[in-house]
């Protein structure tokens, strides 16, 4: 997180990546990943990381705030609709 709140979102991504490698049922590891293409405007990556995030912890608001951003981005309505009424 240091990284990419320092600007430095390339490398973050990088080492986020790497550490999904050593566990890819870590949460917060996706969510940050998936933030980071947010921001990037990356939808579909955004959406596939946030998505896997959520898979894994369902009930937390951030991953589902972003995973239904990106599917309102890519017009994935069911998705979309979906998660926005678990945040209501």
């Amino acid at each position: 997180m240091v990284l990419s709140d320092a600007g430095e979102t390339d490398i973050a991504l990088k080492k986020y990546l790497e550490a999904l490698e050593l566990d890819f049922s870590r949460p917060t590891t996706l969510y940050n990943i998936g933030l980071i293409y947010k921001y990037r405007k990356q939808w579909s990556e955004s959406f596939r990381y946030n998505k896997r995030a959520m898979e894994l912890a369902p009930d937390d608001e951030a991953i589902n705030w972003n995973l239904a951003i990106a599917a309102t981005a890519l017009r994935d309505w069911q998705t979309a609709r979906g998660v926005w009424n678990l945040l209501v």
